[in-house]
């Protein structure tokens, strides 16, 4: 959906991640190496240097061993460096393969639908308390989970139907 458009992607340095990596970069995606357990700190200072030079940057926030859905403080940490607004989206296909890891990460099959769920902003402000920072990290939890649920309702019923928000 997003391919060839100039953004950038994190993706963990683990075996999986390679794989995602390669696939990610044929597509056209700027790809960030690093997570919540190896080497989040580098993968950080990039981002920011990124989103300060106008690419527009994407994460899985529930990091590489989970709990699935549950964000991490990461994404939270790079809007309170940049100034830019957290999003939350969840992209749900119709027909897929589940793969049986720790995150159920699911493979569209060919000619599947992709339903988008999209929420936000959330600002964070650069002198933000380590209590305003958990009162965001959970306020975008809570975002990407009310996107979850609404692609999958739509994914699970073959049609797009406008919600208000």
């Amino acid at each position: 959906m997003y391919q060839r458009r100039g953004y950038s992607i994190l993706v963990s340095q683990n075996f999986d991640g390679e794989l995602i990596t390669r696939v990610a970069r044929r597509l056209g995606f700027h790809v960030f190496r690093g997570s919540s357990s190896r080497n989040g700190l580098g993968a950080l200072r990039e981002m920011v240097s990124a989103l300060q030079s106008g690419i527009p940057v994407a994460l899985t926030v529930d990091g590489p061993r989970g709990p699935r859905f549950k964000a991490k403080a990461g994404a939270v940490a790079l809007a309170r460096e940049t100034g830019f607004p957290l999003y939350a989206f969840h992209i749900a296909p119709d027909r897929f393969w589940q793969l049986r890891s720790w995150d159920g990460f699911k493979i569209p099959k060919p000619g599947a639908r992709l339903y988008l769920a999209w929420r936000g902003p959330i600002e964070v402000s650069p002198g933000s308390s380590a209590a305003q920072l958990e009162e965001c990290r959970q306020q975008l939890e809570s975002l990407l989970e009310q996107a979850r649920l609404e692609a999958e309702r739509w994914a699970g019923s073959n049609t797009f139907k406008e919600t208000s928000a």
